[in-house]
């Protein structure tokens, strides 16, 4: 490396240039609110850098597993949102530049059950 075009640098480092990945599809693509979810992104340029991570709408960052260039695993973390809605799936190969899937991600509430009406039904069904 030189500055002026006279004085050279003996140090050398080395720099990966990489495509810009691209989220098709996330797996599953919806989870319950306060759970915590583990999320495979589907797509392509993904990069086993050490450094790629994941967010979920406006959530902290997670460190995203490599399983190929095609895709990675990332775990939402629990207690992340309180209220259902949607929001976008980010992925980055080195932590700072990242992708999007815009609305990528939706959260449910879980259903309860309280009752259950009739309480003995026929194997064979036939009831209204």
């Amino acid at each position: 490396v030189t500055t002026n075009g006279v004085d050279v640098s003996l140090n050398s480092l080395q720099l990966e240039v990489v495509d810009r990945p691209l989220i098709a599809s996330v797996q599953p693509p919806h989870g319950y609110v306060n759970d915590q979810i583990l999320v495979e992104i589907l797509g392509y340029g993904f990069v086993d850098s050490g450094t790629s991570c994941c967010r979920f709408g406006d959530s902290t960052e997670v460190n995203a597993t490599w399983i190929t260039n095609h895709s990675v695993y990332c775990v939402m973390p629990p207690n992340w949102s309180s209220s259902t809605g949607i929001v976008n799936v980010l992925y980055s190969n080195d932590g700072h530049n990242f992708e999007s899937l815009a609305s990528g991600f939706s959260f449910r509430v879980p259903v309860t059950i309280n009752d259950v009406a009739p309480r003995v039904a026929p194997r064979e069904g036939g009831m209204e």
